[in-house]
């Protein structure tokens, strides 16, 4: 099974679905209390029943299974619960349907990394041997890597990964972790545009460029990540405000030049009228 990253699925929209179920059942008793088991791997019984409160006997409660969900989904070992309602002679029964989380039956294995070494990327990751996963995990695991690579200038960087089961009936899975780096891209220098007022060089601070009297600019130019936009966009109009400039209006965009590594950034600016 191959999964792309994405945004975490909710797994507790199971109770919001719940209350419409159980409103339609009125007040009826509870018969039987059930647990199912979904997907690869099973979970104890007993250890469902443990973590929940309602019990065979007690007037079907909204409120009081829905509780019971979130207790079970606040232990860790599920990747989803289900509550089910089943009508049966004398009143309902009450399913408890879990999909057990997957257990890794050894460190993931990571390819496509050149970039960092791939023991610093499952560090990043913190998924280790016997650790329970689902996508979710994985997906937040994920993203701590691919932010390291934003710092470092991979901001198109991607990661899919799979699970392959070694033991489909204690649900024990190898996880392989598959990123795509992409190139590195970074943004190497600023112009601004429609500055007539304000010199590019007194700008030089909302800018983030280094003073040309400090010698690390001779041997290093900076590097601007796009998040650095929205601060010199803020700054760039901040800086005209001071100045009297009430309606300055300050858009910041890059260039993208695929033929290059380094891309420009044009900060735009329409100075307006000047207030005194």
């Amino acid at each position: 099974m191959m999964t792309r990253l994405r945004k975490p699925a909710a797994t507790a929209i199971a109770v919001l679905l719940l209350a419409g179920l159980l409103r339609a059942h009125g007040a009826a008793t509870i018969q039987n209390v059930e647990v199912r088991h979904t997907g690869m791997g099973k979970s104890d019984t007993e250890f469902v029943v443990a973590h929940t409160r309602v019990r065979a006997g007690q007037e079907l409660n909204t409120q009081a299974v829905s509780r019971d969900v979130k207790l079970l989904l606040a232990t860790g070992q599920f990747s989803k619960v289900d509550a089910e309602v089943e009508e049966t002679e004398g009143g309902v029964t009450l399913v408890y349907a879990v999909q057990t989380k997957l257990r890794l039956a050894e460190d993931p294995i990571v390819q496509g990394v050149e970039e960092f070494r791939k023991s610093k990327v499952r560090k990043w990751m913190g998924l280790y041997e016997g650790a329970l996963v689902d996508d979710q995990a994985v997906g937040v695991a994920v993203r701590k890597v691919l932010s390291e690579y934003r710092e470092e200038s991979f901001a198109d960087a991607t990661c899919t990964w799979s699970f392959d089961p070694t033991n489909a009936e204690l649900g024990i899975v190898r996880l392989t972790v598959v990123f795509d780096e992409g190139i590195e891209r970074y943004i190497g220098d600023v112009q601004v545009h429609g500055n007539a007022s304000i010199s590019t060089g007194d700008l030089r601070k909302a800018l983030k460029r280094p003073s040309p009297l400090n010698p690390v600019r001779w041997i290093w130019r900076k590097r601007y990540e796009g998040y650095d936009l929205d601060e010199i966009e803020a700054n760039v109009r901040r800086q005209y405000m001071d100045r009297g400039f009430l309606d300055a209006q300050v858009s910041a965009s890059v260039v993208d030049r695929q033929d290059e590594a380094s891309d420009v950034a044009g900060v735009r600016v329409v100075e307006g009228q000047q207030y005194h």
